[in-house]
């Protein structure tokens, strides 16, 4: 029982590594680091992210949670709603 239970759980991490990543990258560009002009040279890293786990593994990816991820990316940015979900899908589509 135990093994099934366990083996449930390293399924269940797999499957999540992916999104949580895009989701951490997201978070991390919303903190303030307090250098100038940092928002000019950094690279879009939700988007890098987005871009690696749907090459290499667009499995564990799915759309709805990169269009969910780009939609709270819009709203912690400011950015206009639907402008970062329509660059991520068109990433995805390769």
């Amino acid at each position: 029982m135990t093994a099934t239970f366990w083996r449930r759980m390293d399924t269940l991490a797999r499957h999540l590594v992916p999104c949580l990543s895009i989701f951490t990258l997201m978070l991390l560009g919303v903190v303030p680091l307090h250098i100038p002009a940092l928002p000019a040279i950094v690279p879009a890293l939700p988007l890098i992210a987005v871009f690696y786990w749907t090459l290499y593994r667009p499995d564990l990816v799915p759309a709805p949670a990169v269009f969910a991820a780009g939609l709270l990316q819009d709203i912690l940015f400011g950015l206009p709603l639907e402008s970062a979900p329509a660059c991520w899908s068109w990433c995805m589509q390769r």
